[in-house]
């Protein structure tokens, strides 16, 4: 039998702490990359000027539901949270 899915992009949200040159301090910050994958959307958001201004790595989740905010993403937010660095 053929798999004739298509595979989509995906969105991921990078979030962090990254340096605001508005306030000239630090500040909670994100933005979002589609990619194909999580390692891809890691390169994507590598390339983001923001990335080079990050007090540390930023984390890297996935959205699984535009229309539910509040159930967007599952585990990656978990593990990616600051509490479990």
């Amino acid at each position: 039998m053929l798999n004739t899915k298509l595979q989509r992009k995906r969105t991921y949200r990078i979030e962090g702490i990254f340096w605001d040159t508005m306030y000239n301090d630090f500040d909670y910050g994100d933005y979002e990359v589609q990619a194909y994958s999580k390692k891809q959307a890691k390169k994507y958001a590598m390339e983001h000027p923001m990335w080079n201004m990050a007090k540390k790595p930023p984390a890297i989740s996935r959205i699984y539901n535009r229309e539910l905010e509040e159930l967007e993403t599952m585990a990656d937010d978990y593990c990616n949270s600051d509490i479990n660095r």
